[in-house]
C-alpha cells in the first residue's frame, strides 16, 4: 500500500477491492471543467461511475491534492495502462493553463512517485513502457483512452514537456506551498435523496451518520469546515483527527453552534440539510 503524505486522503468507496499492481507509469490528465476537486471525487464515488484516477488536483491551495486510492491500486482511468499507471486528474479544462499550484503539485506528485515506486526519470517512449506522461499520447482513440478526446490539452502538455517533467527528473528547486490550515477542502455536491440529511449515527434511516463507510467523507468534510470555522472549540487545524467522519453528539453540537450563528432560523438543530450544506459550503 502507499499513501502520499502531502495529499489529503480521501478514499473511495471501491479504493480497496481495486487490487494491488506494479506501477511503472505516472500518467496526466485534466478534468476538463473548473469543478473543486471535492467535486471531481463526489463524482467519481458515484456507484454508476466505473472510472476513476488515484490523485485529482485542485487548482489552489484552497483545494488541496486528494488521495482517492491506494497508487498500487488498479485506476481505471488509462484503458491498457490501468493497472500500470498512477493516474492524476487536474482541474482545469484542455485551454486553461496549470496555476502555479498545480505546477508544484505535479512535481512533488511525481518525485513522490519515482520514491514510492521507482518510476524512472524519462517520458514515456511506448504505450507500454515506463516513464511519465499524459492521457493522450499515444492516440485518441488509442491505447489508453477508447474515445477521441483532447486531454490534458495542447497548453498543458508543452507545460509537462517543459517545466514540469524536467523539474521531477532534476534537481530543480521547486517549492512547495502547503494549503493554509484555516482553509478546508470544499465540500463538493450535496448527494443524498429527498427527506434525507447528515446526523447522528444513532438516528433514524434517514439520518447519515456514517455507519457506512460511503458516507464517511462527507461527514469528514463537513466536521472540517466546522473547524475551520471556529466552531468546534479548542481546534483551529482542520487536519485535526477531530474530523473522523463519524457523526456523534459533538459533531452534532459543533453543528448547533454554527447554525445558531449562521443559520438561526432552522428547526432542526444540530443535522445537516441541504440549505445547512450550501452555508457551511461558503
Amino acid at each position: 500500500m502507499a499513501r502520499d503524505p502531502g495529499s489529503q486522503w480521501m478514499p473511495l468507496v471501491e479504493w480497496n477491492d481495486q487490487g494491488s499492481f506494479i506501477k511503472d507509469k505516472f500518467i496526466v490528465h485534466s478534468t476538463g471543467d473548473r469543478a473543486t476537486a471535492a467535486q471531481i471525487y463526489a463524482y467519481f464515488n458515484r456507484p454508476e461511475v466505473v472510472v476513476e484516477s488515484t490523485f485529482i488536483v485542485g487548482l489552489t491551495p484552497a483545494d488541496p491534492t486528494l488521495q482517492i486510492l491506494d497508487s498500487s491500486a488498479m485506476a481505471d482511468a488509462n484503458l491498457s495502462a490501468n493497472r500500470s499507471g498512477i493516474s492524476v486528474e487536474v482541474v482545469g479544462a484542455a485551454d486553461d493553463e496549470y496555476t502555479d499550484w498545480q505546477k508544484s503539485e505535479l512535481i512533488r506528485l511525481g518525485r513522490w512517485a519515482h520514491a514510492a515506486h521507482g518510476i524512472p526519470h524519462q517520458v514515456v517512449p511506448a504505450a507500454i513502457g515506463a516513464g511519465y506522461g499524459w492521457h493522450v499520447m499515444f492516440g485518441a482513440p488509442g491505447p489508453w483512452t477508447p474515445v477521441a478526446k483532447v486531454c490534458p490539452g495542447d497548453k498543458r502538455i508543452a507545460v509537462l514537456k517543459k517545466e514540469i517533467f524536467p523539474a521531477i527528473f532534476g534537481p530543480t528547486p521547486v517549492p512547495y506551498v502547503p494549503a493554509p490550515a484555516s482553509t478546508a477542502p470544499a465540500l463538493g455536491y450535496w448527494t443524498l435523496p429527498p427527506h434525507h440529511y447528515y446526523g447522528l449515527a444513532t438516528g433514524p434511516y434517514e439520518s447519515h451518520g456514517g455507519f457506512y463507510a460511503s458516507e464517511r467523507p462527507a461527514i469528514k468534510r463537513i466536521q472540517q469546515r466546522l473547524i475551520a470555522k471556529g466552531y468546534v472549540p479548542g481546534l483551529k487545524d482542520w487536519r485535526s483527527g477531530w474530523a473522523d467522519g463519524i457523526y456523534e453528539q459533538a459533531t452534532a453540537d459543533a453543528v448547533t453552534r454554527f447554525q445558531k450563528k449562521e443559520m438561526p432560523g432552522t428547526t432542526r438543530f444540530g443535522q445537516v440539510w441541504s440549505d445547512d450544506w450550501a452555508r457551511l459550503a461558503r
